[in-house]
């Protein structure tokens, strides 16, 4: 018999385009899936309506996706690793191009916020940096998903897929 139960449960947050998905796995116990009915394109329900979000938008979609996962925090088991994917987003580079520099692998906590800030201030109207992923809807709603997770959950860093 393996025994599994000292080694990190994995946790994947899979952020979707219309939902997502969250995978607990390991820990000694079955896989589990989750559905969450959060997306780039559903998260105040529905899509962010302007590119980037405004403030007030951003913070109405913050409540939202806390209603969301909230209640997801409890059955995440300890110690834990963290990955996500985001399909049709890529995380790496609107995370490296919030931060001005390509972030650490795993990608720590204090990055995802400090691109999580960068997004705020595209939301209170400072002007993106060239073609900043962060000022399309899909990239912002995808690490405002992320953020609240790891926020909420307290990862301190998450693999990004």
């Amino acid at each position: 018999m393996h025994d599994d139960t000292r080694r990190p449960a994995r946790v994947e947050l899979d952020i979707g385009h219309e939902s997502s998905t969250l995978l607990v796995a390991g820990a000694g116990s079955e896989p589990s899936r989750t559905p969450i009915d959060l997306g780039q394109a559903n998260v105040r329900p529905g899509p962010f309506a302007s590119e980037p979000p405004g403030a007030l938008e951003l913070e109405a979609a913050i409540e939202i996706v806390e209603e969301q996962l909230m209640p997801l925090v409890r059955a995440v088991p300890r110690p834990a690793e963290l990955s996500t994917t985001a399909s049709g987003v890529d995380l790496h580079a609107a995370i490296a191009a919030a931060l001005g520099r390509a972030p650490s692998v795993p990608v720590r906590i204090d990055e995802v916020e400090a691109a999580f800030s960068h997004l705020a201030s595209l939301a209170v109207g400072m002007p993106p940096r060239g073609d900043d992923p962060l000022r399309h809807a899909g990239a912002a709603a995808a690490l405002l998903i992320l953020r609240e997770w790891m926020h909420h959950a307290g990862f301190d860093a998450v693999r990004l897929g």
